[in-house]
């Protein structure tokens, strides 16, 4: 029998091929780099093949790593829709909202992985052609 795969696995997974070292997504994660390494090697003896090319200069994904890291992005989108659906059921208000930046071009504090969170007021729903105003 295979062992299960874990969230938490293919989470630290994705962080080190977007880090492009272990080191790197284990200081993002704010884990130790050997709780990351094992996770990843856990990983890897669960599915049955490598999913890491690993070199001195850091690590890049093989088919299968690559296969997998598209399946959990799939994985974190659908929880958060989920959470987002519970959140609508409650009537909580809460929901996140994304946008990537308007031009082409990377914008310069994130590298262009703009992500925002919002909260709304209960019973307050946005009026066609609304606009939300967000500060820091």
């Amino acid at each position: 029998m295979t062992a299960p795969l874990k969230l938490s696995q293919l989470r630290h997974l994705v962080a080190v091929v977007e880090a492009g070292t272990v080191r790197q997504a284990a200081k993002s994660l704010f884990l130790s780099q050997s709780s990351v390494t094992k996770s990843i090697q856990q990983l890897e003896e669960a599915v049955g093949v490598d999913l890491l090319h690993r070199t001195t200069h850091g690590v890049t994904p093989t088919a299968a790593g690559r296969a997998i890291i598209a399946r959990a992005k799939a994985i974190e989108a659908e929880l958060r829709e989920a959470r987002n659906d519970i959140d609508n059921i409650l009537g909580s208000g809460t929901g996140e909202v994304r946008s990537p930046p308007r031009r082409p071009s990377r914008c310069r504090c994130c590298r262009g992985r703009c992500s925002v969170q919002a909260d709304a007021a209960p019973g307050v729903a946005p009026a066609a052609g609304g606009r939300l105003s967000l500060t820091s």
